[in-house]
């Protein structure tokens, strides 16, 4: 930041001194008028110089100031952010547990020291991952997500783990929904973060995340905003909570009707949930060790007690009241039923809380089994439900405003909506709710997500409705849903008028998609055209419309001025692909020159993707000297990829020395592809000696992947000892690549006692995962070491996966599991498989579930396979659905069949109506199939027939 403060002050002196009225004596020799000039001159310079500077210093300032307003909001009277240690786990949305007994003759001395909020702290099976995980994270930051049920402890172990390692850091606990501005803003500032480090708490995070779960305009945590953060000087931990359907949801992929290509359903919340330095850890309701833990700390917390003495839930469900909150469900009225369902089936249809007083009470209406005249019937129900009973906990629960002095609505227990989100998720609203819904949603993204949700169980004539309400509203989704909806029906004029309404309300994407889509039609090109030239002309910030004719006018005869002229304004508009475009147009016409120009003045103007387009226009001129300077200007830019090209262009005109001079030198600049392809180079040229120096070279420099060419290349060679050596150096430095060739080679020697003790070892220094475990015990079962190789296993299945991809579906190792269950199988211990696969489905493996059903199946318990593909289908299991299916179906039901395939679409799975309109046309009955495909079911459609 000085220097350019420096440079103004001395041009301005120099200014001031040239200008002067009597200049100083040495300046004598020079005339009046000079001086005047040069002075002139000299400022403007400054002015020039130091102006974009001063610029972008004001613009850096504007965002501070308001990432600093929107902290001090956030902050209130405090002046600086909280330590985690100084933090009420209640505001960190810790659950309130279960009341302490109220009878002073239960109460011991031990009883009243405890804390009246929160039952004593058990400690997780996970608890330690997690701690590794904050470990490192203390020096690099990183972003850990906990994936687990409502009530399994999830926001308390974060507590608890991130007080004992990170107490004496600053937590930003942000508000749920709108908060994820404050973070966005936060990143793009350059304020000074605490020293110590910074907790990004994100408990609920679907509520920060774009997509389904985020508040009518707020804006959402953004992958950029992560990449900041973590990037801070300062480290930083972000952490959340998830609940798998949430994960699921987040992650889901949907396929474009107009382009036919599969992509993510929310960009935004799959890139955030992609990151390579996001970790995700799963927690499950209490194991028997856990429970164990849990006993033993009994005596001085007696709701502790009450928990493990709790048959049907988990510790921590009972803890948080879930049992108290289910019983008062199952034992309500029917009114108070009434009022429950409608506030669940709002939420899981897409309405955000809290629920407004008008729409809950609306909705419930059209649940009662019974006539009543009047709304006297509601406050009783509603007020019933929430209470607080000794649990802690109400079914119904209100919302507060942040100053919490008044009631904002209401929403439902977490336990009880995830119960009854799974239970219900085959219940299709009849049609009174949908429009009790539409009526009283509060903003345009609720009446969006309703739209998409009963567009999802092909519930068009409701689905519309809703769109058209939202997008009137001012959602910038829905007119994007309408549009797909019309598309599924068939309605190609109502789908042209959507588009036009879009452009009418400035959707800048919109022009291109009506080109796309008169394109599409015969004898509407010169509509098109126009469309494109409409575009162009409003100057759309998103359109590819200049491309997009251009291309076009290329191919037709005539035309081609009309296109050039298009590229060039492209050009001129900054588009990064137009000068290849122009350049390559202008060959096609012979006008090699003006190509060459064009390239040029690219490459001029900092454009470094026309280098290529350059040098091969040289080169088939026969202008080898001056195709070659262009990548020797590359490199004197600092584009690493000049290196590659150079040397190819060398290599190609046999000189080998220059093409390695310029390896060398792309070793010395630090590019790590130097050392690979410089080693290729020698190898090819037979210097062996010289191969290995460099790879050696490579590993002292730290690349990652040099050790394993290095053995490679030594094998070569057959100086097989050394390369045990180079494998077993990358073992004892952690290097992951070279640990299979080094199993590779022991096995190949036959020395089975030292692949045994790689693997140990590997596991002995904290390497988990599916591919250690069960190799190792592959290794014992071939040496008729059954026992060792099931006890393996086990330890896999305990240790878990922590580098798993999809960490909703992982509990434990599955292929650990796997090769368990099929060696229990084959020595006979059908048993025990089956309690494998019972375990990883009590443990949260979906994929569990089907497995079950399968070892089932095989033993001719048909019935008991049904029943655990059902469940899995209620866990979300992903195949639960083809696979019972097949089961019916084997058996005759075909009934049962169809009302499957019902289900899944009544669930909201888009995917599966393809799958019931196929089994309708099997049955002959085109005219229902054809329903299900254009969207035009009605609720009743998707009651239960079975």
């Amino acid at each position: 930041m000085a220097a350019p403060v420096v440079a103004l002050a001395v041009l301005a002196f120099v200014g001031a001194v040239l200008t002067a009225s009597r200049p100083p004596s040495w300046l004598g020799w020079c005339p009046p008028w000079l001086l005047a000039a040069a002075g002139a001159g000299l400022a403007a310079v400054g002015t020039w110089m130091v102006q974009p500077w001063a610029t972008r210093r004001r613009a850096r300032a504007d965002v501070d100031h308001a990432a600093l307003g929107e902290l001090g909001r956030y902050l209130g009277w405090s002046t600086r952010l909280p330590l985690l240690s100084e933090m009420d786990p209640l505001e960190m949305r810790v659950h309130l547990a279960i009341a302490l007994p109220a009878d002073p003759a239960t109460t011991s001395d031990a009883v009243t020291g405890l804390d009246s909020r929160l039952p004593s702290w058990v400690e997780r099976d996970i608890a330690e991952e997690v701690r590794s995980w904050l470990g490192r994270a203390t020096a690099e930051g990183g972003f850990l997500v906990v994936v687990g049920d409502s009530s399994t402890g999830k926001t308390r172990l974060l507590y608890e783990l991130l007080a004992e390692q990170l107490g004496d850091w600053a937590v930003l606990a942000p508000d749920l929904g709108a908060g994820a501005g404050l973070v966005n803003t936060l990143a793009d500032a350059t304020v000074k973060l605490p020293r110590t480090g910074l907790v990004v708490w994100l408990d609920e995070l679907q509520r920060f995340l774009p997509g389904p779960y985020l508040s009518a305009g707020a804006a959402g945590l953004s992958a950029a905003t992560v990449r900041k953060l973590l990037d801070a000087p300062t480290p930083v931990v972000l952490v959340g909570a998830l609940w798998p359907e949430h994960v699921r949801e987040l992650r889901a992929e949907d396929i474009d009707p107009a382009t036919g290509r599969r992509g993510p359903r929310y960009p935004g919340a799959a890139d955030v949930l992609a990151g390579n330095r996001h970790h995700e850890v799963n927690v499950h309701s209490f194991n028997q060790d856990e429970r164990r833990r849990a006993a033993r700390l009994a005596g001085s917390d007696p709701r502790l007690a009450d928990a493990v003495a709790e048959q049907w839930f988990g510790v921590t469900e009972v803890l948080a009241g879930a049992p108290e909150v289910i019983r008062r469900y199952q034992q309500a009225t029917a009114d108070q039923r009434a009022v429950v369902h409608a506030a669940a089936d709002a939420l899981r249809l897409g309405v955000l809380p809290p629920l407004s007083e008008d729409l809950l009470r609306a909705a419930a209406r059209t649940y009662l089994d019974h006539i009543e005249p009047d709304d006297r019937w509601y406050p009783p129900a509603r007020d019933a439900l929430a209470g607080r009973s000794r649990g802690g906990l109400a079914p119904l629960l209100p919302v507060p405003d942040p100053a919490r002095r008044r009631n904002l609505g209401w929403t439902l227990a977490d336990y009880l909506l995830q119960h009854l989100t799974r239970h219900r998720a085959a219940v299709v609203p009849p049609a009174a709710t949908w429009q009790a819904l539409t009526q009283h949603a509060s903003s345009p993204a609720d009446l969006n997500r309703l739209g998409t949700s009963a567009h999802n169980r092909g519930l068009g004539s409701v689905a519309e409705p809703l769109y058209r309400a939202a997008a009137t509203a001012g959602d910038p989704d829905a007119s994007h849903g309408l549009f797909n909806l019309l598309w599924e029906q068939g309605r190609e004029a109502d789908r042209e008028q959507v588009l036009r309404d879009r452009i009418a309300a400035g959707d800048p994407g919109a022009r291109d998609t009506l080109a796309h889509f008169l394109l599409g039609r015969q004898g509407r090109e010169a509509e098109a055209e126009q469309v494109l030239r409409d575009a162009i002309a409003a100057g759309d910030p998103e359109t590819s419309a200049r491309v997009w004719l251009a291309r076009r006018l290329e191919t037709e005869p005539g035309r081609q001025a009309e296109a050039e002229q298009l590229w060039r304004d492209a050009v001129a508009a900054g588009d990064p692909d137009a000068r290849d475009r122009l350049a390559s147009l202008l060959r096609e016409q012979d006008r090699e020159e003006e190509a060459e120009q064009a390239l040029r003045e690219g490459i001029a103007a900092g454009d470094s993707t026309v280098r290529r387009g350059l040098a091969s226009l040289l080169w088939k001129q026969g202008r080898r000297a001056d195709a070659e300077q262009v990548w020797r200007d590359a490199l004197a830019a600092s584009n690493h990829y000049g290196y590659w090209e150079l040397a190819r262009l060398l290599w190609e005109q046999g000189r080998e020395a220059d093409a390695e001079q310029v390896w060398r030198d792309a070793v010395t600049a630090g590019d790590r592809h130097g050392y690979w392809e410089l080693a290729r180079l020698l190898r090819e040229q037979g210097r062996l000696a010289e191969v290995e120096q460099v790879l050696r070279d490579a590993i002292a420099a730290g690349d990652p992947f040099a050790r394993e060419m290095l053995a490679t290349a030594l094998r070569q060679q057959g100086r097989e000892a050394e390369v045990e050596q180079v494998l077993r150096d990358g073992i004892a430095v952690g290097d992951p690549f070279v640990r299979g060739p080094l199993v590779r080679l022991l096995g190949q020697q036959g020395r089975e006692a030292e692949v045994e003790q790689v693997w140990r070892d590997v596991i002995a220094a904290g390497g988990r995962g599916a591919y250690v475990y069960v190799q190792l015990a592959r290794l014992l079962g071939q040496q008729g070491r059954e026992a060792e190789a099931e006890q393996v296993l086990r330890e896999g299945i305990a240790a878990g996966d922590p580098d798993a991809g999809d960490s909703v579906v992982v509990a434990g190792d599955p292929d650990a599991r796997d090769w368990l269950a099929s060696l229990l199988r084959e020595q006979g211990r059908e048993a025990e498989a089956e309690q494998v696969w019972r375990d990883a489905v009590t443990a949260g493996d979906h994929d569990a579930h089907v497995q079950l059903a399968r070892l089932l199946r095989e033993q001719g318990r048909e019935a008991e396979a049904e029943q655990a593909l059902r469940e899995g289908i209620a866990a979300g299991a992903p195949d639960a659905r083809d696979w019972l299916a097949s089961l019916l179906r084997e058996q005759g039901r075909e009934a049962e069949v169809e009302q499957v395939w019902r289900d899944a679409v009544a669930a909201g799975d888009p995917d599966t109506r393809d799958r019931l309109a196929s089994l309708l046309r099997e049955q002959d009955r085109e005219e229902e199939a054809t329903r299900v495909e254009q969207c035009k079911l009605e609720p009743e459609d998707l009651q239960p027939r079975v």
